[in-house]
């Protein structure tokens, strides 16, 4: 299957592209081309690369220590909304019994 997003501006490893679009085929980046003439929609204003966060204990009034079934999916949420593509519960200096509780509840998540 073949997607195509088109900006205004598109960040590439060389620099910023205006009025280019991103062709992905099959999940992979297939193309990174001029907007063809005549096309006047655009997706989005800017179009860049996720973030990678290394290093999350928390956020959106919730914490990777918390207790909770949907902590990590308000988590993922609020990290997307942020740009980030990817990221790393990470825990605090606790009780060895409370971090490793908070590791099976990660580990349960990664497995959905």
């Amino acid at each position: 299957m073949t997607h195509v997003l088109r900006a205004r501006r598109l960040l590439t490893e060389e620099g910023w592209l205006d009025d280019h679009q991103l062709r992905i085929a099959d999940g992979v980046i297939a193309a990174i081309e001029p907007i063809p003439a005549g096309v006047t929609e655009r997706d989005a204003e800017l179009l860049c690369p996720a973030y990678i966060d290394t290093h999350v204990h928390g956020g959106a009034g919730v914490d990777v220590m918390d207790d909770a079934p949907d902590v990590l999916d308000k988590l993922a949420m609020h990290k997307a909304r942020e740009g980030v593509g990817s990221w790393l519960p990470t825990t605090v200096t606790t009780p060895l019994n409370t971090i490793h509780a908070a590791l099976k509840r990660i580990a349960q998540r990664c497995q959905r």
